[in-house]
């Protein structure tokens, strides 16, 4: 499966907004210690920010308001606390860059998170897929890219996500992006409250 697979069928807004450029992405990786996935390296050069299906948000270290790698850090403290304070959990993941950990790569619409399961090489690492309150997760082998042409022509479901989001009413990919901003850093000193 390609890139191009998903191109025709989601179609990209030119131009992509925020899509980076090859320096800059040899600046994220410096700073996240890892080289990122390749197909993911050419979904956001192709697309930039936007929405999927309009329930995916594709992770995007780019654009200012994704406050990328700081939003990393700040769902591996949010996981870490909630792991710590429940008894049954069913995903036995920790959270990168603890090894075989969870590094988000998108967002869905209930604050359920899109990862990589990190084992192996980066362009072999597979997608696990986290529901709202990141106590279940599904694992998927396949890439980003994969994994959204799969589920936007609906060979794949992550069983928690809510029927509300099908069927996809085209377009299947937009710029828009509808956040709830706040300030990142804040949270991570432990000046404003997670939730």
């Amino acid at each position: 499966m390609s890139l191009q697979q998903l191109l025709e069928i989601a179609f990209p807004l030119p131009p992509p907004i925020d899509a980076g450029r090859a320096e800059q992405w040899k600046e994220v990786e410096a700073a996240l210690k890892t080289q990122l996935p390749s197909d993911y390296k050419n979904l956001v050069s192709n697309y930039g920010v936007g929405y999927f299906g309009n329930y995916v948000t594709v992770l995007n270290p780019f654009y200012p308001e994704h406050q990328y790698p700081s939003i990393l850090a700040l769902y591996k403290k949010s996981y870490e606390m909630l792991h710590e304070n429940r008894q049954e959990w069913d995903c036995p993941y920790p959270f990168f860059p603890e090894a075989k950990g969870l590094l988000p790569w998108g967002k869905d619409d209930t604050a359920g998170l899109l990862c990589w399961l990190t084992v192996g090489s980066p362009d072999t690492w597979q997608t696990v897929v986290l529901n709202s309150n990141w106590q279940v997760c599904e694992e998927y082998p396949m890439t980003a890219t994969e994994f959204l042409f799969s589920w936007l022509t609906r060979q794949v479901a992550p069983s928690f996500y809510p029927l509300e989001c099908y069927p996809f009413h085209e377009p299947l990919f937009r710029h828009e992006i509808d956040y709830s901003l706040f300030d990142i850093n804040a949270v991570l000193n432990g000046d404003l409250p997670l939730g």
